[in-house]
């Protein structure tokens, strides 16, 4: 016998239609299901939406009902998704006929399977759709659905339950976990397979599933007003799938989420879906993955399926704000979203007090029902909705009972006012949702406690375990309606922290009322409050001439997390130092932020140590620390560094800078020190810094940045001028010398510098550092040197991409433009040695295509600026030393691609605050700014940022970070209108739409 599963067996399934929705029925709809485990039921509702399978009546699934080869070739086909002609009348196999009363359903779904490849059939020309499908059948033709079946064949087992060829498949299943064993620990493979057996291990194998081929949008459905699902054949790269949802011409906004198997986005709209042709696109797949990424739908306007009661029960309590609900259905199962208005209510023929909806959708009526003719256990109330002007209604007769008693609390979730999960700082509360249920199972209203039905006084919530820091919120001695509800009358009960704890916990809320009682949970946390210290001084120098010093402090709360710097100020008062020879402080503000300050109005002796204690008040348990710093050598000037390095040559004229930076033994910059500095030994000295300026030939000089007097030496060499700064002008020499030559002329100009020192009050200085030597040197007007164009990089777009005057002066012609660049001249001597040039000498130049890249010059220097999207030659010509023109190029290339910001650095990252004004400022230090550069290169800095927001969008924010009060800038231009008196710090973040962001700190003096 031919074994026809196995050739089934071989196909690639399709498990796309597990994931569909579809409003028929459910498990819940079937008898022989109800006693299924939720796990299950959600598998067989799974099958069942995707209508794979069906009851084998209304109300009877034939769950325990063996499987024919009929029944299994319709599931295999709908899990596929093959092509399926239900009007074929017939088959090629013999027998199987559209007359045959108990199988020929399956005739279209067989032909199916067959044109597929997937079948040949039983026997030759047969199907034998009457013939079972046992187990073992059912495990290969999962395995192989798996594309394991390589691995089943290298499987052997001994279930002797199981036949010899299935031993693999069966083994493999069970490592799949798709199929189970028996309670006896065998298979029973060669047993026929019940429908219950071949829902639940055809739903397994779906999760594992990843079907061949390329990834397809199989359908599209409108599931809710607000609501529609696309579905996909295979489960999606959802980093990159991007679906859209569009009516018409019209992008509908939405929101996109996942299934976890990511077959399946479920798009949440921000308008009804309504009446119209819908249309959802995926993109963002590579396009060699993707076949159909299209599918579309049509839908209707929400319309009102039924309305139905759903109070507990037929009786409602005697009162004046009894609660009767309802809910009103749409197409898609859900509570409508219509309000109220578009329904009728009457109670007793009469409208009522109340008619609106609750969270959840209900229609929710309010009624006087103790009118004439009703008392308490004695009386009829009709109440009838309807849907205006349709035929929807619903009637019912409520019973009347006795007065409302609160007999039932519910919890619901517990909410905080800081939006966490947590309480965590001072007057921050957690609301207890509260479901309240009278005697007959109908929620209780504010408008019963208010007219004095039931008492709030009866409620009384309780915390435990104690904690004087928590209290539950009311205005009065005992509970009042008004501390019962929100504003919104929906029950709750507050916990309000008045005061940070010094540990996390959680509290119990046991509330009572009546002769029920609830309970719910409140988490506070000591996330902002110290509870150990500890010092770091891996990084902190003492020099004995230190006038004060910061440590950091790793402070950590009882959780173990660690306090901010801001945290650290805040509880400044619960922490206690001491520290020999000075005092101490918490630095409230600034980069040291959060740091211990050590002053100290005296010299430390070198060889000693500072001790520093500290500890937590208090504290319940030993917070003591301590630490020692040694004392180091007095801070000297050890060495001196380059910051500006000059060319070594120059021509023609040209001109060049050298600038330095003093530092001290620890390697920190230094601008002054002392005089008379002591060491160890008692000794003391004095520092100085000696420079000589040697020139050779008439060609060349150099001269302070900053005025400095030079100082006659008596021998020194005419050509050498010495200038000595002392130890309170460190800064001027750190301002540098300008190096400049003479066009025509040779020479050479070096600067020498060298640290001296003098000791024991003497004037006798000697070198004390390294020297630090740069030659400046002017060569001949005719050297021999190559020239070439420095790279002038990608430009944009500018003129194709935007319009003259689009910012205030901006004309958008090359040499008058943000966005164009100057051509940059190199010239090099034989040596590969850069020559620096008095100018760029360019007395023409043009553009091989100007519609790309357009060009300007003045005859000195030369321009460039993007005209639109491609590639042109740049030509220069230039005029060299030698008094020669030649001809340089150079490919340039032009994008249209958006300008976005590249780089966003801050010049300084805190600042002393002086006044109202412009953010840049405060990110300002000296000639570092707040500067932009965009993708091209092009750097915008300070004011030109605003200048240029149309194309930058670079926005500012601030925050207040100590003090009260608030600060108010403008985002767009960061002007700076307003700061409070009572702020002494904030925060300014300038950020650019792609999330790169810098920050400044601004503090009162």
């Amino acid at each position: 016998m031919k074994k026809t599963l196995s050739v089934v067996l071989t196909s690639a399934m399709a498990f796309s239609m597990f994931s569909a929705v579809a409003f028929g029925k459910t498990s819940a709809d079937f008898t022989d299901l109800k006693d299924l485990d939720a796990a299950t039921k959600a598998k067989f509702d799974a099958m069942i939406s995707a209508e794979i399978f069906d009851g084998v009546s209304d109300t009877t699934f034939g769950l325990k009902e063996e499987m024919n080869r009929a029944q299994f070739a319709k599931v295999a086909a709908l899990i596929m998704g093959l092509e399926v002609n239900k009007d074929l009348k017939t088959s090629s196999f013999t027998d199987v006929s559209v007359t045959d009363p108990a199988n020929g359903y399956a005739l279209p779904y067989i032909e199916a399977l067959k044109t597929a490849n997937v079948t040949d059939g039983y026997a030759e020309g047969q199907y034998n759709p009457a013939g079972k499908v046992t187990k073992e059948q059912l495990a290969t033709f999962l395995v192989r659905v798996l594309g394991k079946d390589a691995e089943a064949k290298a499987l052997t087992g001994t279930d002797k339950t199981v036949s010899g060829w299935a031993q693999g498949y069966v083994a493999e299943a069970l490592a799949l976990k798709v199929l189970s064993n028996n309670a006896d620990g065998t298979f029973g493979g060669t047993t026929n397979a019940v429908r219950e057996l071949l829902v639940t291990g055809a739903y397994e194998a779906k999760q594992q599933y990843v079907p061949a081929g390329k990834v397809s949008v199989t359908e599209a459905k409108a599931t809710g007003v607000y609501k529609a699902t696309v579905t996909f054949n295979k489960p999606v790269d959802t980093t990159k799938a991007v679906v859209s949802l569009t009516k018409g011409t019209l992008a509908v906004s939405a929101t996109t989420t996942w299934s976890e198997d990511k077959k399946v986005a479920t798009l949440t709209t921000d308008t009804k879906i309504g009446e119209g042709e819908y249309k959802a696109t995926v993109s963002g797949l590579d396009a060699a993955t993707v076949e159909k990424t299209t599918a579309t739908f049509t839908a209707k306007e929400e319309q009102v399926s039924k309305i139905d009661f759903v109070n507990a029960g037929d009786t409602v309590a005697y009162s004046k704000n009894a609660v009767i609900k309802l809910k009103a259905e749409n197409q898609y199962g859900e509570a409508v979203s219509m309000g109220t208005s578009s329904f009728t209510a009457l109670v007793s023929g009469q409208a009522p007090a109340s008619f609106k909806k609750d969270a959840a959708g209900n229609l929710v009526i309010t009624a006087d029902i103790t009118g004439s003719g009703i008392s308490q256990g004695n009386g009829i109330v009709p109440v009838t909705v309807y849907l205006n002007n349709s035929n929807v209604t619903v009637s019912k007769n409520f019973k009347v009972g006795t007065v409302p008693i609160l007999s039932k609390i519910e919890t619901g979730a517990v909410t905080y006012s800081n939006n966490g999960t947590k309480l965590v700082a001072a007057d921050e509360k957690a609301s207890v949702a509260l479901d309240l249920f009278d005697q007959y199972g109908n929620p209780i209203t504010k408008g019963q406690f208010v007219s004095g039905e039931i008492a709030a006084s009866n409620i009384n919530p309780v915390i435990t375990p104690y904690e004087q820091n928590l209290e539950i919120v009311k205005a009065g001695s005992s509970f009042a309606a008004g501390d019962l509800f929100d504003e919104n009358d929906n029950a709750r009960v507050q916990v309000k922290l008045k005061a940070k704890v010094d540990k996390t916990a959680d509290y119990t809320v046991n509330i009572y009322g009546g002769s029920s009682s609830a309970t719910a949970t409140v988490s506070v946390s000591a996330a902002n409050l110290p509870a150990k210290v500890e010092f770091d001084t891996s990084a902190v120098t003492l020099a004995s001439n230190d006038a004060s010093v910061y440590v950091p402090l790793n402070v950590t709360d009882a959780n173990g997390n660690k306090l901010s710097a801001q945290d650290i100020v805040d509880n400044k008062d619960r922490m206690n130092f001491s520290v020999t020879n000075g005092t101490w402080s918490i630095q409230p503000t600034g980069t040291n932020k959060g740091k211990l300050k050590l002053s100290f109005t005296t010299d430390n002796v070198v060889g000693t140590k500072v001790y520093v204690t500290g500890q937590i008040n208090q504290s319940q348990s030993n917070t003591f620390v301590q630490t020692s710093i040694p004392v180091q050598d007095a801070r000297i000037a050890e060495r001196i560094t380059v910051t500006e390095e000059p060319a070594a040559k120059a021509i023609l004229g040209a001109s060049d800078d050298v600038e330095f930076q003093l530092k001290d033994q620890y390697g920190k910059d230094i601008s002054d020190i002392d005089s008379n500095i002591a060491n160890a030994n008692g000794q003391t000295s004095n520092y100085r810094i000696k420079v000589e300026v040697t020139t050779e030939g008439a060609g060349t000089a150099a001269a302070p940045k900053t005025a400095h007097a030079p100082t006659a030496v008596t021998g020194a060499p005419a050509n050498v001028t010495t200038y000595y700064y002392d130890n309170t002008q460190f800064d001027d020499f750190s301002n540098g010398f300008n190096l400049t030559s003479t066009s025509g002329s040779e020479g050479k100009v070096t600067v020498k510098a060298v640290i001296e020192k003098a000791s024991n009050g003497t004037s006798n200085y000697s070198d004390y550092s390294s020297a630090v030597t740069r030659t400046f040197e002017a060569v001949k007007s005719d050297t021999a040197l190559t020239y070439s164009i420095d790279t002038v990089g990608t430009l944009f777009a500018a003129q194709d991409k935007l319009t003259a005057g689009f910012t205030s002066g901006e004309a958008l012609t090359a040499g008058n433009s943000q966005f164009d660049k100057k051509v940059t001249v190199i010239a090099k001597d034989s040596a590969g040695n850069k020559v620096i040039l008095p100018s760029n000498n360019v007395r023409g130049i043009s553009s091989s295509d100007p519609s790309v890249l357009a060009v300007d010059g003045d005859g000195t220097d030369a321009y460039v600026l993007g005209n639109k999207a491609g590639s042109a030659t740049l030509s220069a010509v230039v005029y060299t030393n030698k008094g020669e023109t030649i001809n340089l190029t150079q490919e340039v290339t032009v994008k249209a691609d958006a300008i976005a910001v590249d780089k966003l650095v801050a010049g300084a990252t805190s600042a002393t605050y002086t006044g109202l004004g412009y953010a840049y400022t405060y990110f300002t230090d000296g000639d570092d700014t707040l500067k932009v550069t965009d993708q091209y290169g092009i750097e915008y800095k300070n004011a030109d940022i605003a200048k240029y927001d149309a194309v930058l969008g670079l926005r500012y924010t601030v925050s207040v970070v100590s003090g009260t009060g608030a600060v108010e800038l403008n985002a767009k231009t960061g002007q700076i209108t307003a700061v409070g008196n009572d702020v002494q710090e904030f925060l300014v973040t300038a950020i650019a739409p792609n999330g790169k962001s810098v920050q400044v700190l601004v503090a009162r003096p």
